[in-house]
């Protein structure tokens, strides 16, 4: 069963007998697809939280317990219908659940800075969306955060970093307002390097109100064979490592087209990391069309960008790939080391108290604080 504690951090610790020194995030995206409909049309997400993937879901859950994880990360969940069994389920098997925030904003064309309206991208049924996800949701106790998407990959998307801001404020207030349990509100910008320490120090920067709780990197840059120093890890951690706020892998596992030897598990699960990140989402459980080619000897050759972990046959049984075993005895390994092996001795950080500087704005930076939307609702009828 999943420990009843009330996270108000993605640090806090669970109320385990032996807790470790901090609570780390071994995790996957959990993201079925439509194997009929065209790839990444709004017609090949499928909720893997609704009632009509229940039958699945029950189907994955043994093996989701058996690879040792504690977390999924769901990127689409439809509101339509609470997610209550789903969460239930999942709640019962010791899983903890991140879900994602509708915050994707499509931008016609390529427009200049002055022709992003901010306020008007910032649309009462995108809000609407979002507080309607979270009240379907918050009453869950493995529920373990939201996390904000951001998908800045120009000087000009960079501006919708203020519109990111005010999602993560409105998704904290309205929690306030709900009475509920203090949730963990994140954010989480694309694997893009080039704009990685700015988005983070943005997000992180200001009154805690206003600012996010933890922040979940996409990093696909271990690359097997590899290593800390190799991969760029090291520069990572010593680039971020002066910002106090919890982060995490928000996705990691970079496919090469043949079976991952995933290494960087070993990596980010020790001291050399664990100062810095808690943890991570590797990708991808998944449930997409695949294509194999098969040697003599059996072995199974995905292609190129199949990161799933686990095949389903046509008649819907679950065959674990050489991935999904890899990563269990990956995790079976961190599971084996005693807790200073892992979390190591490194002093705690004050991010409750602690307040970063936004930065100026310039011509590769455009995010300013002063450019936040103001909430598009009345108060009054959301809590309603």
């Amino acid at each position: 069963m999943v420990n009843e504690y009330q996270p108000s951090s993605i640090n806090n610790l669970p109320n385990d007998t032996n807790p470790p020194t901090q609570f780390l995030i071994k995790g996957l995206t959990y993201a079925p697809r439509n194997q009929n409909a065209q790839r990444y049309s709004p017609e090949s997400y499928i909720d893997p939280l609704g009632d009509a993937w229940l039958p699945e879901l029950r189907k994955d859950i043994p093996y989701l317990r058996q690879l040792g994880i504690n977390t999924i990360f769901v990127d689409h969940a439809d509101i339509s219908q609470p997610p209550d069994q789903a969460l239930q389920l999942l709640h019962e098997a010791g899983i903890y659940v991140l879900l994602h925030l509708f915050t994707n904003i499509a931008l016609k064309g390529n427009p200049s800075p002055a022709e992003i309206d901010l306020q008007t991208l910032y649309s009462p049924s995108k809000v609407r969306k979002n507080l309607v996800l979270v009240s379907q949701t918050a009453n869950h106790p493995n529920v373990l955060g939201y996390s904000i998407s951001q998908d800045v990959h120009s000087a000009a998307t960079t501006k919708l970093a203020a519109l990111h801001r005010a999602a993560v404020r409105d998704t904290k207030l309205f929690l306030q307002k709900s009475g509920s349990r203090p949730i963990p509100v994140g954010a989480g910008p694309s694997a893009n390097q080039v704009y990685r320490r700015q988005t983070m120090r943005f997000m992180a920067a200001g009154e805690p109100a206003e600012r996010v709780d933890f922040y979940a990197f996409d990093v696909y840059d271990w690359c097997d064979p590899s290593s800390f120093q190799i991969s760029g890890y090291k520069s990572f951690v010593e680039a971020m490592s002066d910002v106090p706020v919890p982060m995490v892998f928000g996705e990691y596992g970079a496919h090469m087209g043949k079976p991952r030897d995933l290494g960087e598990v070993e990596c980010l699960f020790s001291p050399q990391m664990t100062g810095v990140f808690s943890g991570g989402v590797l990708h991808t459980y998944g449930h997409v069309e695949e294509v194999y080619s098969r040697r003599e000897d059996g072995d199974e050759r995905g292609v190129v960008g199949r990161y799933d972990l686990v095949r389903i046959r046509d008649d819907g049984a679950r065959r674990p790939k050489r991935d999904y075993e890899t990563y269990r005895q990956r995790l079976a390994d961190v599971a084996a080391k005693p807790s200073g092996e892992v979390c190591g001795d490194h002093e705690k950080k004050d991010y409750k108290s602690w307040r970063g500087a936004f930065g100026g704005v310039d011509r590769m930076w455009l995010g300013d604080p002063q450019d936040v939307p103001v909430f598009p609702l009345e108060w009054s009828a959301v809590l309603e």
